[in-house]
């Protein structure tokens, strides 16, 4: 048995189910708070695979012109005054 602040005792039954029952709104915020960090997790991910991505294009384009440009320029001895 289970006593009350007013005096009343409980059934220990009674009292687990209480619990059960009130538990419903801390599982529910749990389940919410559990939910939201996934998405933050998820959209940080997202964005680290964005930038990488911009990155690597960033960096082929660079290999690209750089590959194609040999012999292009022309060294200057002329000495700019």
């Amino acid at each position: 048995m289970i006593q009350r602040l007013d005096g009343f005792t409980l059934p220990l039954a009674v009292s687990y189910c209480r619990d059960y029952l009130t538990g419903f709104r801390k599982r529910k915020t749990q389940r919410l708070q559990k939910a939201a960090e996934y998405a933050k997790e998820q959209a940080r991910k997202e964005r680290i695979e964005a930038r990488k991505e911009v990155s690597f294009e960033l960096f082929k384009s660079l290999m690209k012109d750089t590959r194609g440009s040999k012999g292009r320029f022309r060294r200057t001895t002329e000495s700019s005054e």
